[in-house]
């Protein structure tokens, strides 16, 4: 690999709170693959629609 090529990486984020959340889509906007994963099928669901838990929080 030469110096300053990107490889993206494949990342998993166990647990969609706050801190996972916000790892989640830190790693998403630098272009890397992401998976999130909870036990809690309600949060999946908010993520899906486009919406979390909690106060919205910009990231941009």
């Amino acid at each position: 690999m030469s110096e300053g090529s990107f490889q993206p990486l494949k990342v998993a984020i166990i647990g969609t709170g706050y801190v996972g959340l916000m790892t989640g889509v830190s790693s998403a906007y630098m272009d890397h693959r992401v998976v999130g994963v909870d036990r809690d099928a309600s949060k999946i669901e908010l993520l899906r629609s486009g919406r979390s838990r909690g106060n919205p929080v910009r990231l941009l």
